[in-house]
């Protein structure tokens, strides 16, 4: 491997977050837990691109999600980086304003969110994860009528609780279920729960699992999750 190769791989890994969307090769890529079932060879097949989950990578290789049509559709894997020919953020997602360019009636709530909370986040990092961003940013069409909507804020600088409880309003009367999590360099942490002024404690997801945490972008000693 070229000293070059290596720098660009070590990049993507330290860029690389939870969320992203990684188009691969092909199924021969992925390193699965056990024989995949059918509709798995199917999707990728049909789209060949993952999610990258919240996990700790081993050696060269980063953990994802595989995604099909349907909900139950889901299997965690892991994939070498130099299959990863091609990686979409949700900041991505949001700065293309895709969703304008998808027509079916199934997507118009969402679309119309989406438009709202662009003009009312401008200036945030954010874009739009789960099956919404898939969507967007393959055009498979995974998302119903009951699709919630979910959303991430990339905040490596602290939001305060009063910015925070903007940001919860400014999402409240949409026509669809919104789902905001804020992501910090620690983890994740819901927008609603860390807006709430009684939340002396926060569920962190983090790469070694959940962990109750006071302060979202602080290295404190986490208190764990009671079983």
């Amino acid at each position: 491997m070229s000293a070059s190769a290596l720098e660009d791989r070590t990049h993507f890994a330290d860029a690389a977050r939870p969320h992203d969307l990684l188009w691969i090769s092909g199924i021969e890529a992925l390193s699965l837990p056990c024989a995949p079932p059918e509709w798995v060879e199917k999707a990728i097949a049909a789209t060949p691109v993952v999610v990258l989950r919240r996990e700790a990578s081993s050696g060269d290789e980063i953990p994802v999600g595989v995604r099909g049509r349907t909900r139950s559709e889901r299997l965690p894997a892991s994939v070498a980086l130099h299959a990863v020919r091609r990686r979409v953020t949700p900041e991505d997602l949001a700065e293309r304003k895709r969703w304008r360019e998808i027509p079916r009636p199934e997507f118009a709530a969402i679309g119309h969110a989406l438009q709202s909370i662009a003009v009312r986040w401008r200036g945030l990092a954010w874009g739009p994860a789960g099956s919404v961003g898939f969507e967007l940013a393959t055009g498979a069409p995974v998302t119903t009528c009951e699709s919630d909507l979910d959303l991430v804020i990339h905040a490596p600088q602290r939001i305060s609780r009063r910015e925070a409880e903007i940001l919860l309003q400014s999402v409240v009367g949409l026509e669809v279920r919104t789902d905001v999590r804020i992501e910090t360099p620690l983890g994740s942490v819901a927008l609603q729960e860390y807006a709430s002024p009684v939340s002396a404690r926060i569920l962190m997801r983090t790469c070694t699992g959940p962990m109750l945490i006071a302060d979202p972008w602080t290295e404190l000693t986490p208190l764990p999750v009671a079983p």
